[in-house]
């Protein structure tokens, strides 16, 4: 039976393989998910003039690189 790891066991993998599709791990949050297995899904961290940090609207990307699984 196959089970899932938590996103702190992901979080190496993931880490790398978003830098590795052009984007800035320490710039998205942390759901980031693959689309139609050709774009990644992410939401970009937006900083406030207040210096406050949200999630902004959902974009997509072409994917360059595809996750380890």
């Amino acid at each position: 039976m196959h089970q899932h790891k938590s996103f702190e066991e992901r979080r190496p993998a993931t880490t790398e393989w978003v830098r590795a599709n052009g984007l800035d791990p320490a710039a998205i949050g942390e759901d980031v998910q693959v689309v139609a297995s050709r774009f990644i899904r992410y939401q970009p961290v937006v900083t406030a003039d207040d210096g406050t940090k949200s999630l902004g609207d959902p974009r997509l990307i072409p994917m360059k690189v595809a996750p380890n699984r």
